[in-house]
């Protein structure tokens, strides 16, 4: 029997948005109201709050009051400690007949954010019997449940707190929102300090609530029968299966977009997945010679798979707060989905070992699919392998301990069609039919899709070969694993554009080719190991990318990337700049590129990982982290945050002439002067006659920041060198001494102190780069620390 148990607390975010200080809520230096009638924008481009300007603002309850710095501590004044509190208990058991093992587990979470939890259970059993001297039987079974009455929402928009809380200005204290309702209408009408744009961080918490309830299981039964030496024949059986039910009760005055006040809604959908599958596979194993050997299996499969979703909304609600379906103000809204697909295989592996140190192995699978027209439902994908342990072979120098080589070859197809027109990833997708959908006053209809599908599509497929390389030296002291893939990807599913006059818009073919190539290293050893200490340390590095092989459409060339290029090249709207880099200025601002620009590539230059334990007699510290080199990464939160007035950076004297109406601020670059450029269709310049001069016209800091910055022709300017390293995790162990429990009923027992995101080394303000994306605003990661009990009996 075991007992392990973990706590651990949030203490926070690893890295969030940090705001300017100085000014608060307003524009051109003059505060504005932001209440239930106003008009205006969002800006914090109002007054300094350091009293200078005899300036009072409305305050939440809705009275004048001088306009000083009250939120500083807004972010730590509205998000709380989290705790996840984890428990598991297993025991094991058996004899010479068989074994079982069953593990119960529970885990609890209070979300940083106020009125938000997470429950966690599951149940594991399986087990092995030996029914007879030929038959054996191993099986499990499995179920988990995850429940939460609400999740939190972080990222961009309406409903996130993050959001909210980053778009206050600091004259505004969260607390003084805590009692979200106005006066008189509680239920009715929050309170909040912009009607228009934003929501109250306190009333999403508590009033706009999402429920999660998902149930999974998984099953297994095993039937192995040995026939005669080396002729087995093996039953095997399948199921995973999930529920999923999720509700959003959306409040009367919750604000879902600019100006759009809601009237109350409630939302319920289900969606359930259904997996089974079986196979039956005859095995057999014989020694051709004494240094031969012959391991070969032929077997078929079936995989069956449905999926269902159904959702039911209502239309605005008659009684507030009151959240069921037939308290809908107008006929109900309701859609479903059901589901199925089919997988029938036949398959054959023969794999050979010889001398111990040569090994060959074959695979042939046939898939036959219910997701492609019938004439090309069917399709063959081989694979083979080979490996070579050359120490066993050869006399190798006395440190290096084992060396092997080792190449494959596989060929795998899909037969799901997947495209980017809205037809994602679904069984019925080579089928042209109606869509569902519904019109005024949700009367049902049904539209004609606009994508038109080759009846003759065939399955995608990827192609695959591989050599590595597994080096050991000084006795397993030290330790190197090279990879090396190479992947063609052809038949592509793809979306050709057609004449509308055709009523449709595109039409799925086969086409385009695109290579991958990757490299994985890693590297391990013990550097230390003396009587009472040992250091283990080990270092894995990836590279990945992908290349246009061939254009789908012949011409050499996919969007603005030509064959033989990568595809993770970043190409967005930018400002024009000299052919030497400087911005290209008209009348004080920068001007739009008319072509998109190529600002770098998304994927790093290298992804690795750093793992090291150290272990002392009965203590332990095992330490590990990760990161990434190169890759460019868009913050859309730094060049919104220069818009609306927020980041720090804006603080500058121009901005203190800008709230005086001065224009002070000369922009970095350059006007033409004379001359003109000239360039070809994908705009790279043909001829380039300009004279270049200084700018030196002055405009108003404020105007020039909300007319260059949050657009997309600023977010050239806001891709960062992803580079970054995270210490992921800190876990130190002590060991009871076995002597200090003899006499007790426990046998093992450890205790440890566990930290998790600890720090962030990189360059990118602001942001977290872990996601690899930031679209506002996106959910950061939290730093924990916590401790473990575990003890066996």
């Amino acid at each position: 029997m075991e007992v392990n148990s973990t706590t651990q607390f949030q203490t926070g975010f690893l890295r969030v948005p940090e705001t300017q200080q100085v000014y608060g809520q307003g524009d051109n230096g003059q505060y504005e109201w932001l209440g239930p009638d106003a008009t205006n924008g969002v800006w914090v481009w109002g007054p300094k709050l350091d009293g200078s300007y005899s300036t009072v603002q409305i305050d939440s309850n809705g009275e004048a009051v001088p306009m000083v710095n009250r939120g500083r501590d807004n972010m730590k004044n509205f998000f709380r400690t989290g705790i996840i509190q984890s428990n598991n208990v297993s025991v094991t058991g058996g004899n010479d007949q068989g074994s079982f093992r069953m593990s119960v587990s529970n885990s609890h979470q209070r979300g940083q954010v106020p009125n938000t939890s997470l429950d966690i259970q599951g149940l594991t059993v399986a087990g092995s019997y030996k029914l007879s001297e030929k038959l054996t039987a191993d099986a499990s079974l499995s179920y988990g449940r995850q429940e939460s009455e609400n999740y939190p929402n972080l990222g961009y928009g309406s409903q996130s707190y993050l959001y909210s809380i980053k778009w206050m200005g600091n004259n505004f204290d969260i607390r003084d929102f805590q009692d979200y309702w106005l006066p008189g209408q509680v239920g009715t009408q929050q309170k909040q300090w912009n009607s228009q744009w934003f929501n109250n961080p306190w009333f999403i918490a508590n009033e706009y609530n999402r429920g999660w309830f998902r149930n999974s299981s998984y099953g297994q039964l095993n039937l192995n029968y040995n026939i005669t030496e080396g002729l087995n024949f093996t039953v095997r059986s399948g199921f995973s299966y999930y529920s999923l039910l999720q509700t959003e009760k959306e409040p009367i005055s919750y604000l879902r977009g600019f100006n759009d006040l809601s009237i109350g809604n409630y939302f319920v959908t289900n969606e359930s997945n259904y997996n089974f599958n079986t196979d039956a596979v005859l095995g057999y194993t014989t020694a051709i010679t004494d240094e031969i050997k012959v391991t070969a299996n032929i077997g078929g499969a079936v995989r069956d798979a449905q999926y269902l979703q159904s959702g039911i909304y209502t239309d605005g609600l008659i009684v507030p707060s009151f959240y069921n379906i037939a308290n809908s103000a107008n006929p109900i809204v309701g859609e479903n989905r059901d589901a199925t697909e089919r997988v029938s295989s036949l398959y054959a592996t023969v794999d050979f070992e010889i001398y111990n140190a040569f090994f060959l192995g074959f695979t042939g699978r046939n898939d036959w699919v219910s997701t492609l027209p019938i004439e090309n439902n069917s399709f063959f994908y081989p694979s083979v392998s080979a490996s070579v342990v050359i120490s066993d072979l050869l006399d190798v120098p006395e440190f290096l301990s084992f060396l092997k080589v080792r190449s494959s070859f596989a060929q795998v197809s899909d037969g799901l069609i997947d495209n980017d027109q809205g037809l994602s990833n679904r069984p019925y997708n080579h089928i042209i039919a109606y869509n569902e959908g519904s019109g005024w006053n949700n009367v049902n209809s049904v539209d004609f899709p606009s994508v038109k599908i080759n009846p003759d599509l065939k399955p995608a497929t990827s192609r695959t070969w591989e050599v590595g390389l597994d080096a050991r030296f000084f006795e397993g002291r030290l330790g190197l694993d090279v990879a090396y893939y190479n992947i063609l990807d052809f038949n592509n599913i793809i979306a050709v554009p057609v004449s509308e006059a055709s009523g449709f818009s595109s039409r799925l073919e086969n086409g385009g080719e695109f290579r991958r190539r990757g490299i994985e290293i890693l590297l391990s050893g013990t550097p230390i190991q003396t009587g009472d200490f040992r250091w283990d340390v080990s270092t894995n590095w990836t590279q990945y990318r992908r290349f246009l092989e061939k254009s789908p459409d012949g011409s050499g060339r996919l969007n603005n990337i030509d064959e033989g290029d990568r595809m993770d090249e970043i190409w967005d709207e930018s400002f024009m700049r000299t052919p030497g880099g400087q911005y290209i200025i008209q009348n004080g601002s920068r001007v739009p590129d008319p072509f998109l620009r190529n600002v770098g590539f998304d994927d790093a230059d290298w992804v690795f990982g750093v793992q090291q334990t150290f272990t002392y007699k009965n203590l332990s510290l095992g330490i590990s982290g990760d990161g990434r080199i190169g890759g460019k990464i868009l913050s859309v939160t730094n060049s919104e945050m220069f818009w609306s007035g927020t980041h720090p950076e804006t603080v500058r004297p121009e901005r203190d002439d800008a709230n005086q109406g001065i224009a002070s601020y000369v922009d970095p670059g350059v006007v033409v002067v004379g001359g003109s450029a000239e360039y070809d269709a994908f705009g790279n310049i043909t001829s380039d006659s300009r004279v270049y001069a200084p700018n030196t016209t002055p405009v108003n800091y404020i105007s020039w920041a909300k007319n260059n910055y949050g657009f997309e022709e600023s977010y050239a300017d806001f891709y960062y060198d992803e580079t970054f390293f995270k210490l992921r995790e800190v876990i130190l162990t002590y060991r009871i001494p076995s002597a200090l429990l003899l006499g007790t009923f426990i046998q093992e027992a450890s205790v440890s102190f566990v930290g998790r995101n600890l720090l962030l080394f990189s360059g990118v303000p602001q942001i977290d780069p872990d996601q690899g994306f930031d679209d506002q605003f996106q959910s950061p990661s939290t730093r924990n620390f916590g401790f473990n009990v575990n003890f066996k009996f």
